[in-house]
């Protein structure tokens, strides 16, 4: 085999593995975004409400909460469903 078809068939395989790590990466974000969480300064923010508004709906389970030590948490799927049910009209009154 000569030199210039080594280093053709090499570009190639570089070429391969370069546009196998960028699907991976994408793949990885896509993961990443999913495990997403937010805490409740971030819900107290993004619906305007209080702490208390976050409790009742914890406590009626409109909105599942992890936990991580102290800090309640919700993840971006549970957001979305929450949303979801929101669009739904699944809170009367904002409670």
């Amino acid at each position: 085999m000569n030199t210039t078809v080594q280093l053709k068939e090499i570009s190639q395989k570089q070429d391969e593995i370069l546009a196998l790590m960028k699907n991976l990466c994408n793949n990885n974000e896509e993961v990443v975004n999913e495990n997403k969480v937010y805490y409740m300064d971030d819900l107290m923010k993004i619906f305007r409400v209080s702490k208390r508004t976050l409790f009742t709906w914890k406590q009626k389970g409109k909105l599942t909460f992890g936990q991580i030590g102290k800090k309640l948490y919700v993840t971006q799927q549970e957001l979305e469903k929450f949303i979801n049910n929101l669009n739904k009209g699944g809170l009367k009154n904002g409670r």
